[in-house]
């Protein structure tokens, strides 16, 4: 049988009580239905705007403008097969872009090849 702990009071039941997303863009692929749809509304509650990539750019796009109505958070919504590579750059580069809009409060200084952060870019990536 469960026995309530000193620390039981101090539970918290939600991802946006524990982390501050305000100021951050979250790319989600997958995030049109199941988990990924889950994990893109959480991040839009604690504050993050959101870039939703899936196959279905329709399912993308309901799903944004239900994150947009519940959250009041920025939702981009991007047709995106991440079997393709060809494909597999546009959700991050669409974040990047969002990111770095002029309102923005936080603007992170951008690498010459378009990488954002403290990651350099990987020239060898490719699809083999």
């Amino acid at each position: 049988m469960f026995q309530a702990g000193a620390w039981h009071d101090r539970l918290v039941t939600s991802f946006a009580a524990l982390h501050d997303m305000t100021g951050k863009v979250a790319v989600v692929t997958g995030g049109s239905r199941g988990i990924g749809r889950a994990i893109v509304q959480t991040l839009a509650e604690a504050g993050a705007d959101v870039v939703i990539a899936s196959r279905k750019l329709d399912a993308c796009e309901a799903v944004a403008e239900q994150v947009r109505a519940s959250t009041g958070r920025q939702a981009v919504a991007i047709a995106c097969h991440v079997g393709r590579w060809g494909d597999c750059a546009a959700p991050g580069q669409r974040g990047v872009e969002l990111h770095d809009r002029g309102d923005h409060p936080r603007r992170r200084r951008r690498h010459p090849q378009g990488v954002t952060g403290a990651y350099a870019p990987v020239p060898s990536a490719g699809p083999s």
